[in-house]
């Protein structure tokens, strides 16, 4: 290198020689490959966090019991839910499994299982085929009509009554071990044909023996039980100082294992055979349409007019034909029909100069005032605009023309009514 003033010069740090290696003070700014770097970690970093929490969420989910919050679920712990009741049967060795289809209702049910339906209100005539035919003991929660006629015959529903604490009052010994327990709610009774079988009716209403919430009977060789008092089985009144939870154990316990159904509605839907409408209207609204339309034709008959022979009866006045005339002028003056009024005097006047004057049936308005002009010597320009001018458009107007026309019928009644003059018997032909 060479020296200039004692001293050597820079070196050229773009060479590849010793002269362009790093330097030993500071660098300023910051290198590209080294911000690439930095940028990887951070990107792995924060990677590798977020499928962590994926996976740490992901096994809470798996590990996690399922829960619901659906009225009668046995894996609901609201107080409208029935986890407890399930939970019980559990500890007891009976195993709870719940069900959401008909279909999965005869699969997974057998004689050693004990099928519980809840709100049997949302099956239709296929899903309660289904029902029907599983062999284990049947429990049906507040069933309405269309299930008791299916599942249970031997009930009938007879009306609804607020909740209480009752005793079963009933021979059925798994009942009555329970004891008092909270009844209520829907109530129903024996029909006629189980009065004579072996249904049992439990915890009757108040003020009768005839109608109870809870009915045990027999129906294709397996025991049937009806429960109006959903409550039996839900958390909030599990725990009741009364045997409302015996009750609920003796009922769904007889069996090894328990088919929870709990319909879903989308089965419905989907069925091969949904309800038509007659089948959904309860039998009794018939009946009661039929009386209404009896009540509508009964009181059509008593309040519609009975139309009797005619009956010729003398009016009690005489009515003069001017009255008519009169209140006719009457209307015509309310209503300002000026032009009205004026084209009935004209026609009224024409047709009396014309039987004066002995004028064909057929003949013009224009002909009759033409012969009225030359019978009674009148003008026929002012006949004309009496008879066949413009409207008058005001009262004065009409009065005058009433007295035009008046005034030409006297002149032409006058002219002839006058005897023709005699020929003179002192002339003779000059």
């Amino acid at each position: 290198m060479t020296v200039v003033a004692g001293r050597p010069e820079p070196a050229d740090l773009t060479s590849d020689g010793p002269a362009g290696g790093p330097t030993d003070g500071p660098v300023s700014g910051r290198s590209p490959g080294r911000t690439r770097d930095r940028r990887a970690r951070v990107l792995l970093w924060g990677g590798a966090a977020a499928g962590a929490l994926v996976l740490v969420a992901l096994v809470g989910a798996l590990t996690t019991p399922r829960t619901t919050t659906g009225d009668l679920e046995p894996t609901s712990a609201s107080p409208d839910g029935a986890r407890a009741v399930a939970q019980i049967l559990q500890r007891q060795g009976i195993g709870v499994e719940t069900v959401r289809t008909s279909r999965q209702v005869a699969e997974r049910s057998s004689a050693l299982r004990t099928t519980v339906v809840v709100h049997p209100e949302l099956l239709g005539p296929e899903q309660l085929d289904r029902v029907a035919a599983t062999p284990g003991p049947l429990v049906l929660v507040d069933p309405d009509l269309p299930a008791l006629e299916r599942l249970a015959p031997f009930a009938e529903a007879a009306g609804v009554v607020e909740a209480r604490g009752a005793e079963p009052a009933c021979s059925q010994p798994s009942v009555t071990a329970a004891g008092s327990a909270r009844a209520g709610g829907s109530l129903y009774r024996l029909s006629d044909d189980a009065r004579q079988a072996s249904a049992v009716l439990c915890y009757p209403a108040p003020g009768g023996s005839d109608r109870g919430s809870l009915v045990l009977g027999t129906e294709n060789g397996r025991t049937v039980v009806v429960v109006g008092q959903a409550d039996v089985l839900r958390n909030s009144h599990l725990a009741d100082a009364d045997g409302t939870a015996a009750l609920a154990l003796r009922l769904l316990g007889t069996r090894a294992g328990v088919v929870w159904y709990v319909p879903d509605p989308a089965e419905l839907s989907t069925s091969d055979e949904a309800p038509t409408l007659s089948e959904l209207v309860p039998r009794g609204v018939r009946y009661v349409a039929w009386q209404l339309l009896l009540v509508a034709v009964l009181a059509m008959v008593w309040r519609g007019r009975r139309l009797g022979r005619l009956v010729t009866e003398p009016l009690p006045v005489v009515v003069r034909s001017t009255e008519t005339q009169e209140g006719r002028a009457r209307l015509y003056r309310r209503a300002k029909a000026y032009g009205r009024a004026a084209a009935t005097l004209r026609t009224a006047a024409l047709r009396r100069l014309a039987r004066r004057l002995d004028v064909p049936a057929d003949a013009s308005p224009a002909t009759v005032v033409a012969l009225a002009a030359q019978a009674s010597g009148l003008a026929q320009t002012a006949l004309t605009a009496t008879f066949l001018g413009p409207a008058p458009t005001d009262d004065r107007g009409l009065v005058r023309l009433a007295d035009e026309i008046a005034a030409a019928e006297s002149a032409v009644t006058t002219a002839s009514s006058r005897p023709a003059r005699a020929p003179s018997s002192s002339g003779g032909v000059r």
